[in-house]
């Protein structure tokens, strides 16, 4: 799920995909658009192109100019990898990176001039084809979650580190599997698993995990994140389930203490969700909240 420049919001799904707006909401098939396929696994929406790219299952991808909402196939389809593509996140110089599972490479593609260089120094090892998302913190690294560990990339000194899973080590991540990562105001970056949710530390390539254990106090609702989110800015949203969604107020986190922070669990009984299941969580210019269910749906807070 993703927020347009006009305020339009995307949902995605295994069965097509889906523009709502003020004035209702417009599904696009593959009988009434030129989708490829019903069955979208991921969406990235690029502002500077004003340009939605839809990741479909198998990896192929189409582009979508949101302003005439025409959906085309990518020009130049073997500079960016179609048929091949995990993951796509934004770079910090107004690019993108693409994961691609074939090659176990992650691209870098320029929209406007389509030129693009690949990141060949890190290899393909037992990790390589397994990419669940990439962030780049613009001071000139890209991590990677993988479906089995942890990757950091330094892009000026072109070095690589994987981090994998390790069940009897407690500063290792909480679990195998990494669906989101985020950075917030402070310059942390929350990396989200199936076991949970830490903070990675990059002075000693080590996790602070979330959990009582280390002072948080933090229900046990924490558990196989699939989706994170600022709001408000000082508000971390984590999408969990069967968890619902945990909001962690950052507000007093300047000196990364765990004690100051306070957390707020969210299921259908005490709040407006509906279900137990968020997988995707965004925001809206006007401070609304949309979250995205598996299988029940869009609400808005």
């Amino acid at each position: 799920m993703v927020i347009d420049k006009h305020g339009a919001v995307w949902c995605g799904s295994e069965m097509g995909l889906n523009r709502i707006m003020p004035d209702g909401c417009k599904a696009f098939l593959t009988y009434n658009s030129e989708l490829k396929a019903n069955e979208i696994v991921d969406l990235y929406y690029h502002e500077p192109d004003d340009q939605l790219w839809i990741i479909y299952h198998r990896g192929r991808v189409s582009i979508m100019d949101c302003q005439t909402m025409e959906i085309q196939s990518h020009p130049y389809p073997d500079k960016i990898g179609d048929g091949n593509i995990s993951c796509i996140a934004k770079a910090a110089d107004g690019g993108i990176w693409i994961g691609n599972e074939a090659q176990g490479l992650i691209r870098h593609y320029d929209t406007k001039t389509h030129e693009y260089w690949d990141l060949d120094f890190i290899g393909v090892g037992p990790y390589g084809k397994k990419k669940r998302c990439i962030i780049d913190d613009g001071a000139g690294h890209l991590y990677i979650g993988y479906s089995n560990g942890f990757g950091i990339i330094d892009l000026e000194q072109r070095t690589y580190k994987f981090l994998p899973y390790d069940p009897d080590d407690k500063t290792s991540l909480p679990g195998p599997m990494v669906r989101a990562m985020i950075i917030d105001r402070y310059g942390n970056l929350w990396v989200g698993t199936n076991h949970g949710v830490a903070i990675y530390n990059p002075l000693t390539c080590s996790f602070l995990h979330c959990n009582k254990e280390n002072g948080f106090d933090v229900s046990s609702h924490i558990d196989n994140i699939h989706g994170m989110h600022i709001v408000n800015e000082n508000e971390l949203w984590l999408a969990s389930e069967p968890g619902g969604i945990t909001s962690i107020d950052l507000s007093d986190f300047a000196d990364q203490r765990p004690h100051n922070l306070k957390f707020r669990s969210m299921t259908p009984e005490n709040s407006q969700l509906n279900s137990y299941y968020p997988r995707r969580i965004a925001q809206d210019s006007y401070g609304n909240v949309w979250i995205e269910y598996y299988g029940g749906g869009v609400d808005m807070i």
